[in-house]
């Protein structure tokens, strides 16, 4: 394959073009990177398995991560992870907490409330190396576009997208180390967490 075709390979996969060569190959975005997450890799936040609940509780699919009817306790918070592709100020020199910059421009996140008594509630959040934290303000499930910041007077169930643009701020979190990015929703019986998608800034 020539470098041509290849440079127009990296284009179409990950909307980048490549400068170097071998392992020390980098990305430049040109557009803002997004990335989409299923809610079949969240977590509970009491355990890293699902073995403390019975097969049928907590069901994984194409469709996400659903918390089944036979769940019979309260509504179980979840850890979901959020992928990125503007971590490195590519041309910056390395260092332990120079080498990570986030700047997150928006967040959606596809649940369905399928609970009467209950909402599904969603957040997200930073975790730095040098301890900082950020996190989002708290969105819920309701019939309002985008979700609702407060729990909805009225009991919801369907469908929801919950929408948060800017989410950490406008400005971005730099000079703190590697972070890791995720989000949070607590998903009552009946109910589940579909998918994300973050969209980031272009590397500057």
């Amino acid at each position: 394959m020539t470098k041509r075709y290849q440079t127009c390979l990296a284009m179409l996969v990950g909307g980048a073009v490549a400068f170097g060569s071998g392992s020390a190959i980098a990305y430049d975005y040109y557009t803002s990177p997004t990335t989409n997450m299923s809610g079949a890799g969240c977590m509970p936040t009491t355990t890293n398995s699902d073995e403390n609940f019975s097969f049928d509780q907590i069901t994984r699919g194409s469709s996400g991560l659903t918390v089944s009817s036979a769940w019979t306790g309260g509504a179980i918070g979840f850890t979901c992870p959020l992928s990125r592709r503007n971590a490195t100020r590519y041309g910056k020199a390395f260092s332990a907490v120079k080498a990570d910059r986030i700047l997150m421009s928006s967040l959606r996140v596809r649940v369905r409330d399928g609970n009467l008594n209950d909402v599904v509630s969603c957040v997200a959040s930073v975790g730095t190396f040098t301890g900082s934290s950020y996190s989002s303000s708290w969105r819920n499930a309701c019939a309002t576009t985008n979700g609702c910041t407060t729990a909805p007077a009225n009991s919801f169930t369907g469908s929801s997208e919950l929408v948060w643009t800017n989410p950490f701020g406008t400005t971005a979190i730099s000079m703190q180390g590697a972070a890791g990015v995720s989000y949070l929703c607590i998903v009552p019986s009946n109910s589940s967490i579909n998918w994300a998608e973050a969209s980031y800034s272009t590397n500057d």
